[in-house]
């Protein structure tokens, strides 16, 4: 199992990564002349929720650096402490990350407009900048205008963008969740996706990304616990939901692997080919313990006999396959 790392290392190898913020700093001076994202660029945030910088150009900058973190695969949410401690949740956190990898594009352009609406918004008090209600700004027709030419840049399709929509309205809704796991809430929430025409489950996916990239890893400081409680109330509005993933995984990882143990020669063919052997027990037994050493990583099976050097070579070759696949 990998070393897991506190969301608080996690951060900070974000903002330490020079790639990382240089590819933001890249996309975010593509855009800049835009005059709808300049303006937001400039627009102040304070404490307690941005202490990552006096504008949101910070809080765009670490969004972004962090979606190329996953995405590049230096950043794993399964190796998080805070996600990896909540056992059962599991298959959810790496869904989330299989979402993120799945929707980079939109994602990036999610991280471009979901504050959008801050600079219409933005009033002062004593307690800091506020920007009540900015999420529904992305209504505007001229947000609208500069999502359309935001999606023929980065070549989405239709259905992202219909979704980016009400993704970016209902952003903040881990409020929702941000004293208890409350399953009316997913009601709320998918019934909302459901009236706006896109489908619910990929819309909820989406939006705990979302969340993930904006209030959590994007934001100082990063507090999981809302997102945390949303995956709970998700699985007690639905259990059903989680036994049908569960096997949909299992199934996908099992065609997965089989895929590989062709592809390395680890199959039955393949082992017929390498040893000359004939349907029976022994090659039976070959190709079990030749799939279970490439699955089970904390061992190496000694036992092959006169072939176990090739062998070897392929089960280390299927597991770097399998384990890239897995991102783990």
């Amino acid at each position: 199992m990998p070393e897991t790392k506190h969301l608080l290392d996690v951060l900070k190898q974000v903002e330490n990564t020079r790639p990382l913020l240089a590819r933001a700093d890249e996309v975010l001076e593509a855009w800049q002349h835009e005059e709808l994202i300049a303006g937001l660029l400039k627009t102040p945030q304070s404490p307690p929720y941005h202490t990552e910088g006096p504008t949101v150009r910070a809080h765009l900058r670490l969004m972004l650096a962090s979606l190329f973190a996953i995405t590049d695969g230096a950043v794993q949410l399964t190796d998080i402490e805070e996600f990896a401690r909540l056992k059962g949740l599991e298959d959810e956190i790496l869904e989330m990350q299989e979402t993120i990898n799945e929707n980079a594009a939109s994602l990036e352009v999610f991280c471009l407009v979901h504050d959008i609406g801050k600079q219409f918004k933005m009033f002062r008090d004593a307690k800091g900048v506020h920007y009540h209600g900015h999420e529904k700004e992305i209504y505007r027709p001229e947000v609208l205008a500069l999502l359309g030419r935001l999606a023929k840049e980065f070549r989405l399709e239709d259905r992202d963008v219909d979704m980016l929509v009400p993704l970016v309205s209902y952003h903040l809704a881990s409020q929702r969740f941000q004293k208890a796991a409350d399953p009316k809430q997913v009601n709320v929430l998918t019934k909302f996706a459901t009236d706006q025409g896109v489908d619910a489950d990929d819309f909820i996916n989406l939006l705990q990304s979302a969340i993930l990239l904006d209030q959590i890893l994007g934001s100082r400081p990063g507090d999981p616990t809302p997102l945390i409680n949303f995956f709970l109330a998700e699985r007690e509005y639905a259990p059903w939901k989680l036994k049908e993933k569960e096997a949909a995984r299992a199934l996908e990882r099992k065609r997965l692997i089989h895929k590989i143990l062709v592809d390395v020669g680890l199959d039955g063919h393949g082992i017929m080919q390498l040893t000359g052997l004939t349907p029976g027990r022994e090659l039976g037994d070959l190709v079990k313990k030749s799939s279970r050493a490439m699955e089970v990583e904390d061992r190496l099976e000694t036992s092959f006999g006169v072939w176990q050097e090739e062998l070897t070579r392929r089960i280390l070759l299927g597991r770097e396959r399998l384990g890239k696949a897995l991102n783990r």
